[in-house]
């Protein structure tokens, strides 16, 4: 899949569900061209007890995913996620119409070995991309953490040496500013920002030293976010510097 495209799971119904979504598509939402929502749903072969596919069963959903894209092509469908829950698979497109689609998605599903449902709906907004399959804010930070952590593993970054990593957040006013300083043990650095965009106009920079394999971030985030949350404040992003074996070179930032 090209860069664009992501996963991540989160639970719904008690459940999990594992989504892959193509955040590039959110430059043309909504298309204009493409205001109907065309889902292909099928059934698991067989699905883990938790819902999800097995790993045996991926190359055969990879095949017919493969197949359903080319044959919407065909119809200048779009191809903008899949979502996988309590035993079924349903593959998203967007379309000009459905005329002609339903023939494009079972000529796939017969080369693909796999009996599904057509679900097409009027979505000229295209709501369903925009908030069922787009990640909610905690997602997308796991989605940002996890682009971050690859970034530096790619410049070769030793990822477990502890170096100072600073965390910027807001708030929509000091209470809650002066409340997240006394929570903070006393291994954080921090320091207060000014003139930033309403509603959080408060920020503070909070520095602390720990590595940054995705665990550590991960883990170090959802602190600073249960404590956000609570107080009614949002987590913004994180800078640290690449660090080398022995060698510390120049600052890495990138925003969500």
């Amino acid at each position: 899949m090209p860069e664009s495209w992501e996963h991540y799971r989160c639970s719904m119904q008690g459940q999990p569900a594992a989504f892959l979504v193509d955040l590039g598509a959110m430059d043309l939402a909504p298309d204009v061209r493409r205001p109907v929502l065309i889902t292909v749903r099928v059934a698991l072969r067989r699905p883990r007890p938790d819902g999800l596919n097995a790993l045996q069963e991926s190359a055969t959903l990879q095949r017919l995913e493969d197949l359903l894209v080319e044959r919407m092509a065909r119809s200048e469908g779009r191809y903008v996620g899949r979502v996988t829950h309590a035993g079924s698979r349903e593959f998203c497109f967007y379309a000009a119409d459905q005329q002609g689609v339903a023939r494009q998605v079972q000529a796939a599903l017969d080369e693909g070995g796999y009996r599904g449902a057509l679900l097409p709906l009027p979505d000229p907004k295209w709501d369903h991309y925009r908030r069922f399959l787009w990640p909610e804010r905690d997602q997308m930070q796991a989605i940002v953490d996890r682009r971050m952590v690859q970034s530096l593993g790619r410049k070769g970054d030793s990822l477990q040496l502890a170096r100072p990593v600073t965390h910027w957040v807001a708030f929509d006013g000091v209470d809650g500013r002066d409340a997240m300083l006394l929570l903070l043990s006393d291994d954080w650095e921090c320091q207060v920002r000014c003139g930033l965009e309403a509603p959080f106009e408060i920020g503070l920079a909070l520095t602390k030293a720990h590595a940054v394999d995705l665990k550590t971030v991960r883990s170090t985030v959802q602190e600073l976010e249960s404590y956000l949350w609570a107080l009614g404040g949002v987590y913004e992003a994180w800078q640290t510097m690449v660090c080398l074996p022995e060698v510390q070179a120049a600052p890495m930032h990138r925003r969500r």
